[in-house]
């Protein structure tokens, strides 16, 4: 087997840290435009949200969700015309939920990247 030779990549790494009731979608926005990202994904993600926006697959409407969400996984693509973000979360009982993550989910605790 041959192994082609592979450049170093360029990417930029930042870590981004929300505050309690920041808006997750324009606290990102807002980020990539002060750095001036074209494009940007999202490596990991750790925290918790107070509220959910979840469209499920399949589903044209958005569900929401108001309680204590453990993020278990956030991931996706963003740029300035848009973002592409999916969602995993844990409620109190452990159950899981996940799906297209919607605009006007508040942080609770501090969310990091």
């Amino acid at each position: 087997m041959t192994i082609p030779h592979l450049q170093p990549s360029a990417a930029r790494y930042y870590a981004l840290r929300l505050l309690p009731g920041d808006e997750v979608f324009s606290r990102l926005r807002a980020f990539i435009q002060e750095q001036h990202i074209q494009a940007a994904w999202i490596a990991g993600c750790t925290g918790s949200l107070s509220h959910a926006a979840l469209r499920f697959a399949g589903q044209d409407e958005t569900t929401f969700l108001t309680g204590t969400y453990e993020v278990i996984s956030l991931n996706g693509t963003l740029e300035w015309q848009g973002e592409h973000l999916h969602l995993a979360i844990s409620d109190p009982q452990g159950a899981m939920l996940g799906g297209h993550m919607m605009p006007a989910v508040p942080s609770a605790p501090p969310l990091s990247w």
